[in-house]
Parts: C-alpha cells; structure tokens; sequence
C-alpha cells in the first residue's frame, strides 16, 4: 500500500511542481519576503544556520541572504527542477528530499518552513512537526494559512493537496 504522504510527494515532485516553481518566480513575491524576514530576525537577531523545509526555488531563503549574508543556509527539497534552481544559488546548500524523508545528525539554529505546511495531509503533521524539532537548537519559524478545524479544500482542481 502506498501511503498518502507518498502521493502527495510525487505530486510535488512531478509536473505540477515544476509548475510550481515557475508561478512563484516574481520579484514582487522576493520583496515580500524580505519584508517578512525583517520582521522575524528583529526577534531572533543575527541566526548562523538555518533550514528551510519545502524550498521551492528558493526566495525565502533570497531573502534572508539579503538580510542575514553571514548566514549558513540549506534548503529540504523533494522537486529536481527547484534543486537545480538552488544550485545556481552559491550561498545554499540544497538537499534533495522529501521532508518526511529527510534524515541528518545535524542541527541548525533556526528550521521553518513557509506555505508548505497547507500541503501536508494533516495525519502526517505530527512528524513534519518533529522534523521541525529535531533539527532546530534555537527557533522554530511557521508562515502558514491556519484554521481551529482542520478541512480539505480543492486546490487548482486537485484534491488532497490542500488542508
């Protein structure tokens, strides 16, 4: 039997990914990021290492280059294309994995993840949520949509693919 997690991966790792990947492409999505991130490291202050599970082509972690240039970054993510975009990118150190599949004795000041979580069948959170943990020595960042009651909701015609 193949689980859920396992079709929701392959998804994402196929076409509709790439698709993806080419929809959030705009500058306008990077500023918004770095705005975003401003917010944050006023928190946090200066954060060495961080992690981003679900990178996508990379504009979060864009974002805190241009903020936090000192910082150590890499990227989780389950999509070749998106992997390749990360390689052009010489300040991030991408990883190709499914979150649920990734395995590493390491930990880095900040994990976090941003617009993925929705994705995630919500009976497979709980260990995405320990992924997050596991790997984190200081701060846990999530930039997602959230609601008291978990529900389904049709996602550019697919179900299962949005909670």
């Amino acid at each position: 039997m193949v689980r859920d997690s396992s079709r929701q991966e392959n998804f994402w790792a196929g076409k509709f990914g790439d698709d993806y990947i080419e929809r959030n492409a705009s500058d306008g999505l990077l500023t918004a990021s770095i705005a975003l991130f401003a917010d944050i490291f006023k928190q946090t202050q200066q954060v060495g290492s961080i992690i981003e599970f679900g990178a996508n082509r990379g504009l979060n972690l864009k974002a805190i280059n241009a903020l936090q240039p000192q910082s150590k970054l890499t990227a989780v993510e389950i999509n070749e294309r998106a992997i390749q975009l990360l390689k052009e990118l010489p300040y991030i150190e991408p990883i190709h994995s499914s979150i649920q599949d990734f395995e590493s004795e390491q930990t880095w000041e900040m994990t976090f993840t941003r617009g993925v979580l929705i994705h995630i069948n919500p009976d497979d959170l709980p260990s995405v949520y320990g992924k997050l943990y596991q790997h984190s020595s200081r701060f846990i960042m999530l930039a997602e949509y959230y609601s008291r009651t978990p529900m389904e909701l049709d996602y550019r015609g697919h179900s299962d693919r949005l909670y």
